[in-house]
């Protein structure tokens, strides 16, 4: 993930994004890279769960919607899912599917 990292954050740096929206199977070295250097982050389809931690796309889910400024969620249930997480509901908008 490091050497992902450095060139998103290479990316970053010179291209000065005002947000970063994270979309699907993206890795969270995006979201990382972005809250590290202050660039919000925006969470596409954020909150879905099929509650099967073996699968390493549900893990970076939870953590980009730990990180991520917006949530951006595409059916009710996820926003329960992120609502019983303790996440602040002012962070969260439904925005049908995308």
């Amino acid at each position: 993930m490091k050497c992902v990292q450095t060139i998103i954050n290479q990316h970053y740096i010179i291209k000065h994004p005002s947000t970063v929206f994270k979309y699907v199977n993206s890795t969270m070295a995006c979201t990382i890279d972005a809250k590290k250097l202050g660039i919000p982050v925006a969470h596409v389809e954020a909150g879905l769960r099929s509650r099967d931690m073996t699968m390493p796309e549900k893990i970076n889910r939870i953590v980009t919607d730990a990180l991520a400024d917006l949530l951006l969620t595409t059916d009710l249930g996820a926003n329960k899912n992120l609502l019983a997480k303790s996440i602040s509901d002012n962070r969260i908008y439904f925005v049908e599917n995308v």
